[in-house]
């Protein structure tokens, strides 16, 4: 895909860059899983997937835009790398962070479902928490977390 200039600019008048070493976060709208979300010509992409593609071109069909610094928010180029679903979640398990092993204090659950019954959504709540929407699902519906929800 070209990317035109215009199109850059205003890429990059949506980002963060405080400090060249650090994260450069984005500042624009999110999707749910709590990454960046861009529009080209009526198409949406990942704000993390355009850094790169600004930056390096096209992606090949079959790879991903990981983060080394674990930020979903992040798009410095310096802090993406190419790699496969595999090599992804292999960087996962490395770091453990997998969703899945995230553990809850009481006083976090208490917290979360009363957000939930005034009307937060779930992402809304995962994203707050940095985790995944089926982990927030889980602890709203008694399936991870029974003792702490009475359910």
């Amino acid at each position: 895909m070209n990317i035109s200039e215009k199109v850059v600019q205003r890429f990059w008048s949506k980002v963060d860059i405080s400090m060249e070493d650090e994260c450069w976060e984005w500042k624009a709208g999110f999707y749910r899983d709590g990454y960046g979300g861009f529009h080209i010509l009526n198409k949406s992409f990942k704000a993390h997937r355009v850094a790169w593609m600004i930056i390096h071109g096209e992606i090949p069909d079959g790879l991903c835009v990981c983060h080394k610094c674990d930020n979903k928010r992040c798009v410095n180029p310096e802090h993406l790398f190419l790699g496969t679903i595999t090599d992804n979640n292999r960087d996962m398990v490395q770091k453990k962070r997998q969703n899945h092993a995230h553990r809850f204090k009481k006083s976090e659950i208490r917290k979360i479902l009363a957000k939930y019954q005034r009307g937060y959504s779930i992402g809304s709540i995962a994203n707050e928490y940095s985790v995944n929407f089926r982990t927030i699902h889980r602890v709203i519906h008694g399936i991870s977390y029974r003792k702490y929800t009475g359910v």
